[in-house]
């Protein structure tokens, strides 16, 4: 059974990642919201420090890990506690902060590069979206409230991605500050060579509520299997792959990787119904850019019917059956969709959902671990908390 925490969704559905009580409503009495104090992970334009996992929130955290996050004592502590089952070596960060990576955070190949369809990412998803040249930050904020606008009069086809053109670096650099005040609730791709922001409005409480909902109950699942095994939330953080910069809408990575270039391992597109399309695009963006990457997530909502529509997507190696010649059947990497679940009227079908521990972690299990894994059963019950709490 899943642990009821409406309230607790509704409070970061519908007031933008407030920062939580110090009890956190339905939450067992060993569960804090703390501000974490580590360096922000490759957060471009935005200060380290307490902002750490989501848009200016709180975190919930496990009071026994204050020794993990909270102090560089305590993390050499924690981290060599664990140091035998995790086979991973220690490295002294320069700020007294011991870190440890199971990989090195590395994107694709220049090979991969040259795969990349520029094109693709620039129009896929995106068809009769308005383009618009960029003049200054008052205008941008002007577009933006305006959209906002017409969800709220209930205009929903007006669609929830926004296309500039000509923004340069320093103009994404005002925009970051801008949305330091305002905004807080956009996200974006931004494809640094063709000088295009492709922004995404975050409509309806519910898609907050939905992903940030998942994300709970995944942590709770890692939690269960012991301390070794949690997994850090770094929110919307901004990476930059081989083609720009993205963000998605909630980013997951092992408590170990704690350097700031370490990149997710398990990333959320969430959006509406409408916008199926282009939020593909935005999962394939993770997988093609970083090797690191293993799982990509996309909600998709419909309000019209409370419809529920999940896609898992991977990088899987297989043989080539169209290989030719002296190379025969050779190992082909492609993105794929490993699962697909729809819940409707309550009802969810493709369940399970399951994800590979090796993926999420980076690293074997050991005993008391293993797959992540959602039943239907669990899946119906965190639809149901989703449109109880968009109420």
């Amino acid at each position: 059974m899943l642990h009821p925490r409406t309230s607790l969704y509704r409070v970061m559905g519908h007031n933008r990642y407030l920062s939580l009580p110090s009890k956190v409503p339905h939450y067992p009495a060993s569960l804090t919201a703390l501000h974490c104090t580590m360096p922000s992970p490759t957060v471009l334009g935005r200060p380290p420090g307490r902002h750490y996992f989501t848009r200016g929130a709180s975190f919930p955290i496990r009071r026994g890990l204050l020794s993990t996050l909270a102090a560089a004592d305590g993390l050499q502590t924690a981290v060599k506690s664990h140091q035998e089952l995790l086979a991973i070596p220690l490295a002294a960060r320069a700020n007294q902060v011991v870190g440890i990576s199971s990989s090195s955070s590395t994107t694709q190949s220049s090979e991969g590069r040259a795969q990349l369809d520029m094109q693709y990412y620039l129009t896929a998803g995106l068809e009769g979206v308005k383009r618009q040249r960029y003049r200054n930050i008052r205008s941008f904020s002007k577009a933006i409230d305006s959209r906002y606008k017409e969800f709220h009069d209930g205009n929903w086809k007006a669609g929830q991605y926004m296309v500039f053109l000509s923004v340069t670096q320093k103009h994404l650099a005002d925009i970051h500050r801008l949305r330091q005040r305002r905004h807080k609730g956009l996200g974006w791709m931004y494809l640094k060579s063709e000088e295009v922001l492709i922004v995404k409005v975050i409509p309806s409480a519910v898609t907050e509520i939905a992903q940030r909902g998942f994300g709970m109950e995944l942590d709770m699942k890692t939690m269960k299997m012991g301390p070794s095994s949690r997994l850090c939330d770094v929110g919307c953080a901004t990476f930059e792959g081989l083609i720009g910069q993205k963000e998605a809408d909630s980013t997951f990575k092992p408590m170990c990787r704690i350097r700031e270039e370490d990149w997710p391992t398990i990333v959320f597109e969430c959006g509406l119904s409408e916008s199926l399309e282009r939020l593909r695009v935005d999962s394939r963006w993770w997988l093609e850019n970083s090797t690191d990457v293993k799982i990509a997530l996309l909600f998709s909502i419909s309000r019209a019917d409370k419809g529920i529509h999940l896609e898992q997507w991977e990088m899987l190696t297989a043989p080539d059956l169209h290989a030719t010649g002296a190379h025969h059947n050779p190992l082909t990497t492609r993105l794929t969709k490993t699962n697909e679940i729809d819940i409707v009227a309550g009802v969810a079908s493709g369940a399970p959902l399951t994800l590979d521990f090796e993926k999420v972690f980076l690293r074997p299990r050991v005993l008391g671990e293993g797959d992540i894994v959602f039943s239907a059963q669990e899946l119906e019950e965190w639809a149901a908390h989703i449109w109880a709490g968009a109420k």
